[in-house]
């Protein structure tokens, strides 16, 4: 990495698209909250702070959740930042279509466990009963394991079936026991060693395939090539 330092007029114009982007989003998501605010009469502090702040929960209440959608994040990047990676390399197209898929899986699923969509937001502000949500969800699942098959069974995808176990368990417990404070524990343990099981899918993948792309793109275009 070069040292020296950068003026700021040339760091704003090299950036800008990145910088008008950033500004963007948060002006929209800002504005977002807003209105949200405005149709639903929710005080803005309800919106913008901390749940447990909110109500003068402590800290710890709902850590396993905060944890899960930490990691589904996590997972998220992984999937997506992998296919940036390897996108150049048109010998890995499977693959960078197989992280980019991925990626919006673990996306859906991230939002769905950080805004309980199948839980409240289809149900109840949308009319689609849960057990539709769920029908839906196991059909993308199941798309998504149909298209990409070939590529899964390639992997150590032994970890991606534990993920899918510990994950359909914690559905099924929903759905099928009676709702009870272990009930919860049981679906809320499951689901977190779900999560647990798929971002070690991805994470171990991902130390893969990046090393194997960057090694053919090197052998296919040597530095001599390219200079």
């Amino acid at each position: 990495m070069n040292l020296t330092f950068k003026p700021i007029q040339a760091q704003l114009y090299q950036n800008r698209y990145l910088l008008i982007f950033a500004i963007l989003f948060s002006v929209l998501a800002v504005m977002f909250i807003l209105y949200v605010s405005n149709i639903s009469g929710t005080n803005l502090a309800k919106l913008t702070r901390d749940p447990a702040a909110t109500k003068n929960f402590p800290f710890y209440y709902g850590m396993l959740s905060y944890l899960g959608v930490l990691l589904w994040s996590a997972a998220t990047t992984i999937c997506f930042f992998t296919a940036y990676l390897i996108k150049q390399n048109l010998l890995f197209n499977k693959e960078f279509r197989f992280f980019i898929v991925s990626g919006f899986v673990t996306l859906l699923l991230t939002l769905d466990d950080l805004f309980m969509f199948h839980e409240e937001f289809f149900p109840d502000y949308v009319g689609i009963p849960q057990t539709v949500v769920y029908i839906i969800y196991l059909f993308i699942f199941a798309l998504y394991l149909m298209i990409n098959f070939k590529q899964i069974i390639s992997t150590n995808y032994i970890i991606l079936l534990f993920a899918f176990l510990f994950l359909g368990l914690s559905a099924g417990a929903d759905q099928f026991l009676k709702y009870s404070t272990m009930e919860t524990f049981y679906e809320d343990s499951l689901k977190f060693a779900g999560i647990v099981f798929w971002l070690a899918y991805f994470s171990n993948l991902s130390g893969e395939i990046i090393p194997e792309a960057a090694k053919s793109f090197d052998e296919d275009f040597p530095e001599e090539q390219i200079e």
